[in-house]
């Protein structure tokens, strides 16, 4: 595997693990929010809940994307 095609990998797989510990990170703020009593303005409570919606889906988008540029990868080197 050349040098620039490992760091492309490598990066795409750092950029995956660090959005997918942010979206851990804000799934547990949001179960922590939720054990609370309810705050005065609730759609602080509702905005959590669908920016963490709009995260997970873009977690499964960018897995899927990350997963097929590495198999292109592998395929191009011959891995």
């Amino acid at each position: 595997m050349s040098d620039s095609a490992l760091n492309s990998a490598t990066s795409l797989e750092r950029a995956f693990e660090r959005l997918a510990r942010a979206v851990d990170h804000l799934e547990h703020a949001i179960e922590a929010a939720s054990d609370r009593p309810a705050p005065e303005n609730g759609g602080d409570l509702e905005a959590a809940r669908s920016e963490s919606v709009r995260l997970r889906e873009t977690h499964e988008l960018v897995a899927e994307q990350l997963n097929s540029t590495i198999a292109r990868l592998r395929g191009v080197l011959g891995g």
